[in-house]
């Protein structure tokens, strides 16, 4: 149980912060040798000064994004805990959150090639940095990390406009849509199968990552250049196995990332099967309804895939860049309406 140093003032700061179920964990998951030395000291000297508490500066990041805090406010409570809770001063949090951010480019969107946006270009270096920060924390509780990993995730993208925060007349954006592609890490566990981590709540937005924030309204030429630019990345780190050195240790990480952040509307886009009645099968809405196919699996078989799309898309493909379209022609084009946008079926 989490006790408050024995001061008003600093009882009520304490308690505020202490409200919160991650600061109370932050605050008592010290590192277990550091405490076995101090306890050491103290009954040697019989000093209590050095019993002062301090948050390293990973916890600080973690406190500081979890609660919002500005740094007015983290300043705060930096002076109104002292001295029985240390806090580093802001130039090293600065300092040491550039040397955990993957690099950034400004994302120019066609015609025009304007700065829109913002995203990380390279995806080995988001991954990598990833699991370098689940193996630091691993490490920091006594786990031992084979160096042989399957580290999992997902992403996808997603556009915005209907929001009022858009659209207030205080906003600095000079348009009211932002398009974003995020990842999620799911896990990494050892190539035995061994759960070192697991992301329990994969759901909320606080997992949520960054790789790309553009300010431009989701369209299908939009999600092409996306597309264009990920995807290479993306089924590179599928295909083989990722090494790198942390610590003077050799990684290897096998690299699953799954594409299922999206919704229906981009599937469809991405898909080109704008007339098609499922994404997944190549059924009729009245096949559906009828008991006999119905009882019949393989009527229903998942054997749509983007290889398969894009060969029927090849195969439909006119002089004109159009593709061939006919009455009654469900059969031959599948719901095929447009040009697909994605090469990956994972998700």
């Amino acid at each position: 149980m989490t006790t408050a140093p024995k001061n008003t003032a600093s009882d009520w700061a304490f308690a505020i912060l202490t409200s919160d179920p991650v600061f109370v964990k932050l605050y008592d998951c010290m590192d277990n040798k550091k405490l076995a030395a101090l306890g050491k000291e103290l009954y040697e000297t019989k000093n209590i000064e050095d019993s002062k508490r301090s948050l390293d500066l990973d916890k600080t990041l973690a406190l500081k994004n979890h609660l919002d805090m500005s740094t007015n406010h983290k300043n705060f409570c930096k002076r109104f805990l002292s001295p029985y809770l240390s806090i580093p001063n802001e130039k090293y949090i600065r300092a040491y959150s550039n040397t955990i951010l993957p690099e950034t480019c400004v994302w120019k969107t066609a015609p025009d090639y304007e700065p829109t946006g913002v995203f990380i270009p390279s995806r080995e270096d988001v991954v990598c940095l990833t699991i370098k920060r689940l193996v630091e924390m691993l490490q920091k509780q006594n786990v031992v990390v084979p160096t042989s990993l399957i580290y999992r995730e997902k992403c996808g993208h997603d556009g915005a406009g209907s929001m009022s925060m858009y659209k207030s007349v205080n906003s600095p954006m000079e348009t009211a849509n932002i398009f974003s592609k995020m990842f999620v890490p799911l896990s990494l566990k050892a190539a035995s199968g061994e759960v070192l981590w697991i992301n329990d709540t994969p759901n909320s937005s606080r997992w949520c990552r960054p790789l790309a924030l553009i300010a431009v309204k989701e369209s299908k030429d939009l999600l092409h250049f996306v597309n264009t630019v990920f995807e290479p990345g993306e089924n590179d780190l599928r295909k083989d196995d990722m090494g790198f050195i942390h610590n003077s240790i050799k990684y290897e990480v096998k690299v699953i990332i799954e594409t299922s952040m999206k919704d229906l509307k981009i599937r469809t886009m991405e898909s080109g099967l704008g007339g098609a009645d499922c994404l997944l099968c190549t059924s009729r809405r009245a096949d559906w309804k009828d008991l006999t196919k119905i009882s019949d699996p393989d009527v229903f078989a998942i054997n749509r895939t983007a290889a398969k799309t894009l060969d029927l898309y090849k195969q439909l493909l006119n002089d004109d860049g159009e593709i061939e379209k006919s009455k009654n022609d469900y059969e031959v084009r599948q719901g095929l309406t447009s040009e697909p946008l994605s090469s990956t079926d994972n998700g």
